[in-house]
């Protein structure tokens, strides 16, 4: 993240991926923060090195329900990460829309609003008449305080979107069995392509939700977790996602050029596959 001026009274902030870039949800968030203290430094360190969070408005929803301790640790972690940081959309069907209109990488997944908001909170808490053009600028803290002052809208609009992916996945079953044909028109089994990844992760992922859906019944938490999934596959190198989700994408057609995923008990192991990284863009 960088804020240039571009004349005497116009700021525009420039957003790229330029290290190795590592997608992080709810628990990985969270162990990275409060858990063990060298692994918290390793991965700081790897990240400043040469990394980039990719972050979106769906971790800040699931950060909304944090509170003391929690709260607080996840936030100084979130600021020693300095402006290495890339902000997404949170709806893949937004993203895959631009991937097909022709848009590069960054503008197809970038959140144009998510930067707007950003930067126009930080020059109004700067001191009058004063911006500062440095990482401190974009501190990614940020996004806690900011949490706090719209926690309940936060949290219902999570529900919101529970409620219509499943809405939408059991209306999507309903044509598939007046139809077996009606999949393969509608989220066809296209190929990996690099130019439109999360077209690729959202299609298969969403036949394998209408697929699924009589056997698996989606459930409280999986609209954002279906949205990471699927972002998070599709742009970041490395990610961090559940057991189930981490399985969905694991079982997408091969080869493709996804994340390498991690769920849970492989933290560590993520941290030095981070850190390899990283050691081996540097040579």
């Amino acid at each position: 993240m960088r804020l240039r001026a571009q004349d005497a009274s116009l700021l525009k902030a420039d957003v790229s991926i330029e290290g190795v870039s590592v997608f992080l949800d709810q628990f990985a968030l969270h162990r990275l923060a409060m858990g063990d203290g060298s692994r918290r430094t390793r991965f700081t360190q790897a990240m400043r090195t040469g990394g980039d969070l990719i972050f979106s408005v769906s971790n800040a929803v699931e950060l909304a329900g944090l509170k003391g301790k929690s709260f607080d640790g996840v936030k100084e972690f979130l600021k020693d990460l300095g402006a290495n940081w890339f902000p997404i959309e949170m709806d893949p069907k937004e993203v895959s829309d631009r991937e097909v209109s022709g848009l590069n990488r960054a503008d197809s997944f970038a959140s144009k609003k998510f930067v707007s908001d950003f930067t126009q909170d930080r020059i109004l808490k700067q001191p009058k008449g004063e911006v500062i053009l440095s990482e401190r600028f974009f501190d990614l803290s940020w996004v806690m305080d900011w949490l706090s002052a719209q926690r309940d809208s936060v949290i219902e609009g999570k529900k919101e979107l529970d409620e219509a992916l499943r809405e939408r996945v059991l209306a999507l079953r309903v044509k598939f069995e007046t139809d077996a044909n009606w999949l393969d028109t509608g989220f066809p089994a296209m190929p990996y392509n690099t130019q439109i990844p999360c077209t690729f992760a959202y299609a298969h992922v969403m036949r394998k939700l209408i697929l699924e859906a009589k056997s698996y019944h989606l459930k409280k938490g999986d609209g954002i977790d279906f949205c990471q999934a699927v972002l998070a596959s599709s742009i970041a190198t490395i990610a961090t996602l559940d057991k189930h989700w981490k399985r969905r994408i694991e079982e997408l057609p091969k080869p493709n050029g996804l994340a390498h995923i991690y769920y849970d008990s492989e933290l560590d192991t993520m941290v030095e596959d981070f850190e390899t990284r990283v050691k081996a863009r540097s040579l």
